[in-house]
């Protein structure tokens, strides 16, 4: 990568970014994203595809929070107005103070970690968590999409087809099945027309395709 970190100590760290734990900015950093700014100013899509265990949903939500904090200061590090500094910052409900600490655990090196996120996102209701258990469709850990494609088909929100659709196309011939099992689940055309494919397609049989694996 040819991204350099910005250096300018009065520039907000990552760490101050909310639900962005040590081996997420780790892996941010590696893919060249190592400063508030450049995540500010980056795409959603670019950032979802650069950097492992980051999808959609959260990649656009780091950067919100990016955008935020790096508004919130001047070049010396301080409000950019008086107004901006006696502001109170927007306070966070419950449920999203607890969906931020679940994704610092998705980003857990053990398995048994994320996996008990999943499984507490899941319980969780509304449109945030949804897309949070969407995103750990593209977890490079095959048991925590295999869960969250399960946990999905149980909430049976019609806003998770589209992830669900591409997760038919997984390496991984559980994630597959069980992703069909989800999308048959929800219903609706679209999932019927999706699941009809991919079983023309021979990526729902027991034989695997050429270059599949379970």
């Amino acid at each position: 990568m040819t991204k350099k970190a910005s250096t300018k100590q009065n520039e907000p760290d990552l760490s101050e970014i909310s639900g962005i734990g040590p081996k997420l900015q780790e892996s941010l950093r590696e893919a060249g994203f190592g400063s508030v700014k450049q995540l500010a100013e980056a795409n959603p899509d670019t950032l979802a595809k650069e950097v492992d265990g980051v999808g959609q949903a959260t990649a656009k939500k780091i950067i919100k929070a990016a955008k935020k904090l790096s508004k919130g200061k001047t070049a010396t590090g301080k409000s950019k107005s008086k107004r901006k500094k006696t502001k109170k910052p927007a306070k966070k409900s419950i449920k999203e103070q607890i969906i931020d600490e679940l994704i610092i655990e998705l980003q857990s090196a053990d398995q048994q970690i994320a996996l008990g996120a999943v499984d507490q996102l899941a319980r969780i209701e509304g449109p945030l968590a949804t897309e949070c258990l969407v995103d750990c469709l593209e977890d490079k850990r095959y048991m925590v999409r295999l869960q969250a494609a399960m946990k999905l088909g149980e909430r049976g929100d019609k806003s998770a087809v589209d992830g669900l659709i591409k997760s038919l196309s997984d390496e991984s011939l559980f994630v597959r099945q069980t992703s069909a099992g989800a999308l048959d689940t929800i219903g609706g055309a679209k999932a019927t027309k999706a699941i009809r494919k991919a079983e023309e397609d021979g990526l729902l049989m027991g034989d695997l395709p050429k270059g599949k694996k379970l």
